[in-house]
């Protein structure tokens, strides 16, 4: 008898020790997808992420360019040119800038009174003395997805 009761405890250690079972084999591989399938969207929205900080990034440059080309250019009417090649220093197409302008009119009661913004890039379209324009430049990205706009303050004064 003891010999038996030790030939079932070995059987028994044997059958512990025969690997896994079916059912464990496959909750482990669904519990290993889900994880891996979590890992692999996770990795596709920082690569979506990813592109879209790098759109707006060039967008901040460009705009910086084409604030500082205004800035610096010579007092004149029309900036466009100067926007225009901010964008395609940095190898965008022209297009994807536009520029509108303002220019204030002081008050007639003096400078106490405040003055107005009027449409257009100068008066009349013949740039005056001690003109102040607002020069507002918007950049757009390929995809449009993306659209911001910087304003330049031009000044004579």
């Amino acid at each position: 008898m003891v010999r038996t009761a030790e030939t079932n405890e070995a059987r028994r250690g044997r059958r512990a020790d025969s690997g896994f079972s079916l059912t464990e084999v496959i909750i482990t591989v669904a519990l290993m997808s889900t994880v891996i399938l979590a890992l692999v969207a996770a990795a596709g929205v920082t690569v979506k992420i990813s592109a879209a900080t790098r759109g707006a990034t060039k967008i901040e440059s460009i705009l910086d360019n084409a604030a500082d080309r205004v800035n610096r250019a010579p007092a004149q009417c029309d900036y466009q040119i100067y926007v225009e090649a901010a964008a395609l220093s940095l190898g965008w197409s022209a297009s994807s800038m536009s520029i509108q302008y303002q220019w204030f009119q002081p008050s007639a009661a003096g400078p106490a009174a405040a003055g107005s913004w009027n449409a257009g890039s100068c008066p009349g379209g013949v740039r005056t003395a001690e003109l102040v324009q607002l020069v507002s430049i918007t950049a757009a990205s390929p995809d449009g997805r993306i659209q911001r706009t910087i304003q330049v303050v031009k000044s004579d004064i």
